[in-house]
């Protein structure tokens, strides 16, 4: 197996932060979709019974 050059490792470190990055994106946008989803369910259930405190 052959050493790698300093330009390929600086290219792979590039390319690996990049995909780190748009995967903490994706889960940021996940998170704050559960976030909205949980917010919904707390106001319906406020409609059904507003005497049930959210948990």
């Amino acid at each position: 197996m052959s050493k790698a050059e300093p330009e390929d490792l600086e290219e792979l470190s590039a390319a690996l932060l990049e995909v780190q990055r748009e995967t903490s994106r994706r889960n940021a946008a996940r998170i704050r979709s559960y976030a909205d989803t949980i917010r919904e369910a707390d106001w319906l259930a406020d409609q059904i019974d507003p005497e049930v405190p959210n948990v």
